[in-house]
């Protein structure tokens, strides 16, 4: 078993089936995240546990949302919100990545169906939530969110997989991902950095390396001529904020402070850097993440940097592990590597895209400011859909 298996399978070596009521709150945020459950049937996946993953999926069924738009409902990171969600596009991903992964196991075909006629409504749900490129990330959200698009698109496009060749959704879904993207190389700092979401400025560490793992991933599966150069770029960038000795980031300059310290990221860095080519830090991180592993499988953040929170944090191990599974590939393709002469005329169009998005981000930015001097004016918010 390769050692990233190994991670993902010990994160479940604490769980026990027979108190699975009490396996999904998250005692740092006082709610049950449907996340973990998607987490734990991940790992028991890879365990090749068939009695497990039968036992959990009709427990993430429950919590299904079985009306327009399909999915699960994402919950607030925060613990001073209530235990209330609402249907959310990043949760759903990996609810439905967690099921898409299963059918990978000998389940029963009653179950398997069952799974199949749940994906599909999510996706067609997805769909129909999807306006040229970005995703509505959720029902109380309206940014339009550059990792959420591509994390959709990722999981989109592994669920098309399951798809007869032929299919019309198989097509009309793989165009949707293209559309997203497009849409988050289009907003591309010429520097290599991805900002939040089309009408913010600041740019969050934790989804630099999202949006460049994810955009990576997506290269395995689609043909494009500048995905990988924009992957690369993203790396560079987030590289720098990386102490390779220490596997620490400078969490200083995180430009989103209720993500900073988020664990998270060591289940996105992986990828990366095996990617680049950092190989022996690739294989260092590996080590340094599997010895900071605790014996129930749960991450505590400051065995992995002691400058983090020292309590367990079962919500970002799922995460983790789930990032780590999604970006996962024995035999990766790097089909859109091979650089050529073309590859200079998509870096200056996107060069000139991604600055004129920026300084349209600042404008609209700065006219906000100025206004909110003189009248309330709200907060900056996407309004077509």
């Amino acid at each position: 078993m390769e050692t990233i298996e190994k991670i993902i399978s010990e994160y479940v070596r604490g769980f026990s089936l027979d108190l699975n009521s009490l396996d999904i709150y998250d005692s740092l945020r006082y709610k049950n995240m449907y996340e973990i459950q998607a987490a734990q049937i991940i790992a028991f996946t890879y365990k090749n546990d068939l009695k497990a993953v039968e036992s959990l999926i009709p427990m993430l069924e429950e919590s299904f949302i079985d009306s327009y738009p399909f999915g699960w409902n994402e919950k607030p990171y925060s613990p001073y919100d209530m235990d209330h969600g609402s249907y959310g596009a990043v949760t759903t991903a990996i609810c439905s990545y967690s099921l898409i992964f299963a059918l990978s196991i000998n389940i029963r075909t009653s179950a398997k169906d069952k799974i199949i006629n749940m994906l599909n409504k999510v996706f067609d749900s997805i769909y129909s939530l999807e306006n040229n490129g970005y995703i509505r990330k959720n029902l109380i959200n309206k940014s339009r969110v550059f990792n959420t698009d591509l994390i959709v698109a990722l999981v989109t496009l592994k669920y098309i997989q399951i798809l007869p060749l032929n299919s019309v959704r198989r097509y009309l879904f793989k165009e949707m991902s293209i559309r997203c993207v497009n849409r988050t190389l289009y907003h591309q700092m010429p520097n290599g950095a991805f900002r939040y979401h089309d009408l913010s400025i600041s740019i969050p560490i934790l989804y630099q390396a999202m949006c460049t793992s994810l955009l990576f991933s997506i290269s395995d599966y689609i043909k494009h001529p500048y995905i990988f150069r924009s992957s690369m770029k993203g790396a560079n960038f987030l590289l720098r904020n990386y102490d390779i000795l220490e596997h620490r980031f400078d969490w200083e300059k995180s430009n989103c402070q209720d993500k900073a310290g988020s664990i998270w990221i060591y289940g996105w860095l992986p990828n990366i850097l095996n990617r680049v080519g950092y190989n022996k830090v690739y294989n260092s991180l590996l080590k340094h993440l599997l010895q900071s592993q605790p014996k129930d499988g749960i991450f505590i953040p400051s065995n992995i940097d002691s400058r983090l929170d020292p309590k367990p944090d079962k919500f970002y191990s799922a995460l983790l592990v789930s990032a780590l599974s999604l970006t996962f590939c024995k035999n990766r393709t790097d089909k859109n590597k091979n650089f050529n002469f073309k590859i200079i005329f998509y870096e200056i169009i996107y060069f000139i895209i991604g600055a004129f998005n920026y300084i349209k981000c600042i404008i609209k930015q700065s006219i906000r400011k100025i206004f909110r001097k003189l009248i309330p004016v709200g907060a900056l918010e996407n309004d077509e859909w």
